[in-house]
This record gives C-alpha cells, sequence and structure tokens, in this order.
C-alpha cells in the first residue's frame, strides 16, 4: 500500500514537471518570435523610403520703404533688374511623375537693357511735381551724353546762357544761326537728357532772366514749360530791362552787373556742365570798356576754392576778337570744356 502511493506521487510530480517545462519553452519561443519579428520591423523602417510629401515654404516679404524719388531714379537708371527665381515647393524625394522644365529667359537681354527707357509718363510726371525744387548735383561723374551745336558733353545737369546782347543777336544772325535755330537746338538738347538729369536755362544781357531758379527735371511738364519761355519770354531785340521783363534778376548793394554776376549765379546751381553762347565781348555798368579778363579769372580762382569740381564750361562764340579768343580758350581750357565758333 505504500509503495503504491510513493509511485502515485513519483508519477504525479513528473507530469507537472512536464507540463512547467513545456510552459516555459513555449514562452520562450514564443518571446523570441516576438523580440525576432520587431527587430525585422524596426530595421525594415530604415529601409523603407519615405512617402513623398510636398512643403510649401514661407515667403518672407519686405514691405517698401519710402525714399527720394530723385534717388530712387538715380539708382533704378544705374542698375540692371536680375531676373530672381523663388522656389515655392520642394519635395523630400524624387516622385513618380516629373514638373516641365523652367523655361530659358534672356537674362543678357534682361541686363543690359536701359531701365530709364521704361520710366513711364506718370513717374515723371510725378517727379515733375518737385518743380523747381531740383538743385544742383556738384559737378562730377560722366552721366548722360550731351550734343549742343556739335559741342560734346557729358554731365547730371546741364545750365544754358544765352548772351541776347544786341552785337550778338546780329553776328548770329550774320554767321545763319537764327534764334529759331537756337531754340530749336536748345529743345533738343532737353530732349536727349534722361529722368536723372537736370537742366536750366539763363539768358542776359548785363542783368539776367532764368527759366527756373534751380536746375529742374526734364519731365513732359518742364519742358513744355521750357518751349513756352522760349517763344515767349526769350528777347530777340537785344535788351533785358529790369521792369519790362518778369523774373530779371539784378545785383544788390552796388554789386557790378555783366558777365561775372550772370557766371556767379551759374556756378552757384553747381551744373556740371555749362554752355555759354556770346561773342565774348562783355560790358557792364561799372566798366566804361570792356569787363577785364581778370575779373573771370578772379572767378574761375574763387570757386576751385569753394568747389571740389568746377562746372565745364563750353562757350559758342560767334565773330569773336583775337584777344577774346585767346583770353577765352584760357577760361575754357581751366573748366575743363571747349570752345567753338559758329561760323
Amino acid at each position: 500500500m505504500d509503495v503504491s502511493l510513493d509511485s502515485l506521487q513519483d508519477t504525479t510530480k513528473g507530469s507537472r514537471r512536464k507540463v512547467v517545462v513545456s510552459v516555459i519553452m513555449v514562452s520562450v519561443i514564443i518571446h523570441l518570435i516576438g523580440g525576432f519579428g520587431a527587430a525585422i520591423w524596426i530595421v525594415a523602417k530604415y529601409f523603407k523610403p519615405p512617402e513623398a510629401t510636398f512643403v510649401a515654404k514661407k515667403m518672407v516679404t519686405i514691405p517698401p520703404k519710402i525714399i527720394d524719388p530723385k534717388m530712387a531714379a538715380a539708382e533704378f537708371d544705374a542698375a540692371a533688374p536680375k531676373p530672381v527665381l523663388d522656389q515655392k515647393i520642394a519635395s523630400l524625394r524624387a516622385t513618380d511623375f516629373a514638373l516641365p522644365d523652367l523655361p530659358q529667359m534672356p537674362v543678357d537681354q534682361i541686363i543690359d537693357f536701359n531701365p530709364s527707357t521704361l520710366v513711364s509718363d506718370q513717374v515723371t510726371g510725378m517727379l515733375g511735381k518737385l518743380g523747381s525744387g531740383g538743385g544742383g548735383s556738384g559737378g562730377g561723374g560722366q552721366g548722360d551724353g550731351m550734343n549742343f551745336f556739335g559741342l560734346q558733353a557729358t554731365g547730371k545737369s546741364v545750365l544754358i546762357i544765352f548772351d541776347i546782347s544786341q552785337s550778338v543777336v546780329t553776328k548770329a544772325e550774320r554767321a545763319g544761326v537764327s534764334i529759331e535755330t537756337i531754340r530749336d537746338e536748345t529743345l533738343k538738347l532737353i530732349d536727349q537728357l534722361s529722368i536723372n538729369t537736370t537742366f536750366n536755362l539763363f539768358q542776359f544781357s548785363r542783368y539776367y532772366q532764368p527759366f527756373s531758379k534751380s536746375l529742374v527735371a526734364p519731365t513732359q511738364e518742364n519742358k513744355e514749360k521750357a518751349k513756352a519761355w522760349l517763344e515767349k519770354d526769350f528777347q530777340t531785340d537785344g535788351s533785358l530791362g529790369r521792369r519790362d521783363v518778369r523774373g530779371v534778376v539784378s545785383p544788390q548793394g552796388g554789386e557790378d552787373n555783366g558777365v561775372v554776376f550772370v557766371l556767379t549765379a551759374a556756378m552757384e546751381l553747381k551744373p556740371d556742365v555749362i554752355f555759354f553762347i556770346s561773342d565774348g565781348s562783355f560790358q557792364s555798368s561799372q566798366h566804361s570798356g570792356q569787363v577785364p579778363w581778370e575779373l573771370l579769372e578772379d572767378l574761375v580762382k574763387t570757386y576751385e576754392k569753394k568747389m571740389p569740381e568746377l562746372s565745364k564750361l563750353n562757350f559758342l562764340g560767334f565773330e569773336m576778337k583775337s584777344p577774346d579768343r585767346k583770353e577765352m580758350k584760357k577760361i575754357v581750357r581751366d573748366l575743363g570744356g571747349k570752345l567753338k565758333e559758329l561760323k
């Protein structure tokens, strides 16, 4: 009886041991399979290509600055715009479809063209509202090319001075240069100017009358005003009194009139280029004969000390006397200009 119980107990313990071992083995196998599967899944993520996604980049815009119109026009004339290609959409990997190639852009043409030719009448009209607030450019710089009666010059501002003394008017007519011709050449020069340049006109005998108090932009409005000034106010009888013509400027406080008075006013405007039409024989109230050339030389020396660069003086003469021609050539040479006689 005792033997049978012991045998039964041993058999029961053996069965339990087998069940426990089987459960442990199954658990280990399940864990091994799960861990191996997890490892394969984790590793597979790094080999699988990402799905195609599109990202729209945020565009940063800078608000426009309010700047001086003249400075903007000058900068617009000097700088040529270049094509800008903004990247709107980007993909993290190649897609199954391809976008078409961008068209070829004529970059050379865009860089070489003159942007001032695209300035509209509205823009020039806006600058024209500045009116006589132009001011001088102070000399220097190459600027635009100018041609006045065959005399070539370059600059960003120009002043034309007409000596309308009776002797000059008579000599000009003998040379075949009528008042109408002078008007036409003047308007032709103004039409050559780009929007970032300035101009003015003086007529004088012993006093002078300016078209404007300062240099102005060659807008369509100012061109029309200059044309009207040349047709209505430009004197053809060789006289320029202080009372019969509006806007005439005369000396103050006992100052002498004449060419030195006029050139002083011209230098104060600081134009790059001056075109001066005369016969080179100048008179004034304080000199019984001709104005001494030493006064003009002293004027040049004075402004050489005041300004870093003087206006380039170009002289167009009619029937000049030999001494006048010699002295005027010297002054013109000192001011970097040219002398031409119209015959």
